[in-house]
Formats: structure tokens, C-alpha cells, sequence
């Protein structure tokens, strides 16, 4: 049987990563994706892949557009069962090297992002009974990374907005969060490129038990637990799928 069979999922951050693995790995388990994402061409090219799918041209800062997009995919898909919060940046710098205005722009999309997306769906998700949120937060939420403070601080807020939402949100919809260690997606590679060069991938790689970086299906596949049935007892959780970096 299919997983996700006949649940209606909407992904912010879907044009790419762990978004677009998510959304290609839920359309396969049967479920029906709005794919949001501010990239307009990728997305209308990832959506196109997807049968199924749908693109929705959202920025997640953007108050009304992202209540316009939840509306309209709850309206194509008459109503919505799932969502998974996938868009964030990330930044390598310290607290001292940082300007406010780089602080407030991190902020404004992995945080208040995040906060507006779950406010824009909850109506939807609740008028469901049996459906789920996904935040996806990072194993830097758990245990810090430096020159990593902005997004550090914004993972770890991640995993409390799902803990606290859970509560509110119960017992109609299940919220929890992932806390994906190193993953091969573009917003890694690009983060190489800021400090981490290649030839010390051997150094990141150390930071891990299993010695290695995951894939993005890694990380989805884990998503899917949290929004299949079979976690229909899991709410309020910050699942670590980091290869043992959190606790190593």
C-alpha cells in the first residue's frame, strides 16, 4: 500500500534539497504536493516532473502570499492533510562578524518563515482531523556549529515552535520536527564554498559516527515517518537524523 495515499501535502522550499526530495518521495507514497518555493522556474520545473503536483510561487516572508498559497492549495486540493516547512538559508559567519541587517534576513526566513506558513495551513490541517506538520530544523539546533550562530539559533528555534505548536495544535494535527546532520544539497555545497572547502570534507565527515554525508532521501525518508500513519502516536519530537552527530 501506498503510504501517503490520498493525503494532500503542501512543501514550502520544494524547488530544491530536501524540499524537492520530500515532494518527489510523498507524490510516489500517493499523495498529492503543492510545491512552494520563491524560485519560480525551478519550481514550475520540479512541479512539472511530479504527477500531480502543483507550483505555487511564494515568498515565505511575504505575510499575504503565503496565506494566498495555502489557501489555493487547499482549495485545488479541497482541503490539506499535511505540511512540511523545508525553506531556510543558512550563514557562516560569528556573532561579531554579522550585521543585523544579514541576522534579521536569516531570521525572517528559517524563523518567522516557518511561523507563517504554520499559521497560513493550520485551518486546513485542523478541518482534516488526521494531519501533520513537519518542521525541518538541523542537527545544529541540537548541538552548535561555529560561525554558524544565526543559523544555530534559528534551528534550535525550530524544534520549540514544533514542540509548542504540538500542544496547540492537538489532537487534530501532529507536529514534529527533523534535525538533519550534513546532507548533499545545494545549500551544503554552498556552504563549502563559505569556509568549508573541499578538501576538508574529510573533516566534516569526522563529525559523524556513520562518516559520511547523508542524501536528501535520507532526510525525506524520515519526513514520511513523521507524516505517515505510522507516527500517528508522535507529536512534539525533534528526531536527530544526523549519523550520531548530536550525541558523538
Amino acid at each position: 500500500m501506498s503510504r501517503l495515499a490520498g493525503r494532500r501535502v503542501a512543501i514550502t522550499g520544494a524547488a530544491s534539497g530536501i524540499g524537492l526530495e520530500t515532494a518527489r518521495l510523498f507524490a510516489a507514497e500517493g499523495a498529492r504536493v503543492a510545491l512552494l518555493d520563491r524560485d519560480s522556474e525551478a519550481n514550475a520545473a520540479a512541479a512539472g516532473a511530479i504527477q500531480g503536483a502543483i507550483a505555487l510561487d511564494v515568498d515565505v516572508t511575504d505575510e499575504t502570499r503565503i496565506g494566498e498559497a495555502m489557501w489555493e492549495a487547499s482549495r485545488r486540493f479541497d482541503g490539506l492533510d499535511g505540511l512540511v516547512v523545508s525553506a531556510g538559508i543558512d550563514m557562516m559567519a560569528s556573532v561579531g562578524e554579522m550585521s543585523l541587517a544579514d541576522w534579521r534576513r536569516l531570521m525572517s526566513i528559517n524563523v518567522d518563515g516557518a511561523f507563517l506558513a504554520c499559521r497560513a495551513a493550520l485551518p486546513a490541517l485542523k478541518a482534516s482531523g488526521k494531519a501533520s506538520i513537519v518542521l525541518v530544523s538541523s542537527g545544529a539546533g541540537l548541538r552548535p556549529l561555529a560561525r554558524r550562530t544565526a543559523y544555530c539559533a534559528s534551528k534550535a528555534a525550530l524544534v520549540m515552535l514544533g514542540k509548542t505548536l504540538a500542544i496547540e495544535a492537538a489532537p487534530q494535527v501532529r507536529v514534529n520536527s527533523v534535525c538533519p546532520g550534513a546532507v548533499d544539497t545545494p545549500l551544503f555545497r554552498w556552504g563549502l564554498g563559505q569556509g568549508e572547502p573541499t578538501h576538508q570534507m574529510d573533516t566534516i565527515r569526522q563529525r559523524y559516527v556513520l562518516e559520511r554525508i547523508a542524501e536528501p532521501v535520507e532526510i525525506a525518508n524520515a519526513i514520511l515517518f513523521l507524516t505517515s500513519h505510522e507516527s500517528s502516536y508522535v507529536t512534539g519530537s525533534a528526531l536527530a537524523v544526523d549519523a550520531g552527530r548530536s550525541f558523538h
